[in-house]
């Protein structure tokens, strides 16, 4: 019987056993008419977290990125009308994005690793979001559940990888391409299929 591959989850985050919570944008009829001209309609526009995955959604524009890439989550508003009226935006001052529907409050996203999401072909990247979802409460604190499970996955891998008899972890770098692992000892190959899961 082959060894359990910790990795699995990574592949199929969304089979989690974690629910599907959904975040709607909050509605401003002052920057509804310049949002819709590019694209942004309600059912186009709303943040998701899907097993360990956060996804952005804006019209046209959309950041994914898995949970545990989010360093932080705070509220923050007001805004001024005119910097966040109409499509996805773009600071020059932090390089941050924003998808905004309200200029009254919404949630700044900081990653640990930039993120794309501005155009299709990945050049920008940006170190934080900012979402003016209807639940701005709700959203920093599903954000923080759903790290405490990546925390909970990750500590139950490492567990996983130290059941593993020696023999079974030089079979799993071996499918992870790690050079030498026939002459590493069994706390060498944790480390290194760690590092390599991580």
């Amino acid at each position: 019987m082959a060894p359990h591959d910790p990795t699995d989850h990574r592949d199929e985050v969304e089979d989690i056993d974690v629910p599907r919570v959904r975040f709607e944008f909050a509605r401003d009829l002052r920057v509804a008419p310049a949002s819709l001209l590019f694209g942004v309609v309600p059912h186009l526009a709303h943040v998701e977290l899907s097993g360990l995955t956060f996804r952005a959604r804006f019209g046209p524009w959309l950041v994914e990125t898995p949970v545990d890439n989010v360093a932080h989550a705070e509220i923050t508003g007001p805004y001024h009308l005119w910097r966040i009226a109409g499509p996805a935006r773009w600071s020059a001052d932090d390089q941050g994005l924003t998808f905004a529907t309200t200029a009254s409050r919404g949630v700044l996203v900081e990653f640990h690793e930039p993120v794309t999401g501005l155009e299709a072909f990945g050049v920008f990247h940006h170190p934080n979001l900012t979402v003016t979802v209807a639940d701005p409460e709700g959203l920093v604190d599903a954000l923080h559940d759903r790290q405490v499970e990546a925390d909970v996955i990750e500590r139950d891998e490492h567990d996983q990888l130290v059941g593993l008899t020696a023999r079974e972890l030089r079979v799993l770098a071996r499918k992870h391409d790690i050079a030498h692992a026939s002459g590493m000892k069994k706390d060498e190959l944790i480390e290194a299929l760690q590092a390599v899961i991580d």
